[in-house]
C-alpha cells in the first residue's frame, strides 16, 4: 500500500481529548502539545543476529506491524493533572495482542473503557463473546501529572489489516 494510505491511517489515529477532563481541557490544551509519528517494525538479520528495527512507513502491506507514537510536552507554567487522552484506532489496522493486553481500551466506539479481558462484544443472535484485540476501537490513557517542561510518549502497536 502506498504512503497516502498510511497518511489516512495516521489522520484517523489523531489524538482526541477525553470527555472525562471537561474542566481543565481548555487550559491543558494550551499547555500540552502532541506530535504523532508511525514506523513499520520489522525483525531483520544483521551480522547473523536477529534485530528489531523501525523503518519509514513509505510502503505498508497487510500484516505489517505499525508502531504509533504520540509525543507530548507540557510547555505551560503549571502542571497538568488527570489529563485524559483518547485515541481512535483506525479501521485499517487491528491493535496488537501485546498492546491490547496492557492498555485501557474500548470495543464500543469509545463509550466504555476497561481491560480487554473484562470487555465483551455483542454477537447476534448468540449473545456476548469475549472481546479480542481486533475488536478494539479506541485506546485511552490518563496522564496523572505532567509538570511544566515534562514530556513523554504514548505508544501502541497495530497490524495493517
Amino acid at each position: 500500500m502506498k504512503q497516502n494510505f498510511l497518511l489516512k491511517i495516521l489522520a484517523a489515529a489523531s489524538i482526541g481529548l477525553g470527555a472525562a477532563c471537561l474542566a481543565p481541557v481548555a487550559a491543558a490544551q494550551e499547555a500540552l502539545s502532541f506530535e504523532g509519528t508511525a514506523f513499520v517494525e520489522k525483525t531483520v538479520i544483521e551480522d547473523g543476529a536477529e534485530k528489531t528495527v523501525q523503518l519509514p512507513t513509505d510502503t505498508v502491506v497487510p500484516g505489517d506491524l505499525i508502531v504509533f507514537n504520540t509525543a507530548y510536552r507540557n510547555s505551560g507554567a503549571e502542571p497538568v493533572e488527570d489529563f485524559v487522552v483518547t485515541n481512535p484506532i483506525p479501521a485499517a489496522v487491528a491493535l496488537s495482542d501485546a498492546s491490547a493486553a496492557v492498555l485501557n481500551v474500548s470495543v464500543d466506539g469509545g463509550k466504555t473503557f476497561g481491560t480487554l479481558s473484562s470487555l465483551k462484544v455483542a454477537v447476534e443472535p448468540e449473545g456476548d463473546r469475549p472481546a479480542v484485540a481486533a475488536d478494539v476501537t479506541h485506546i485511552c490513557w490518563t496522564l496523572d501529572v505532567v509538570a511544566p517542561g515534562d514530556s513523554g510518549t504514548l505508544t501502541y502497536k497495530a497490524f495493517v489489516r
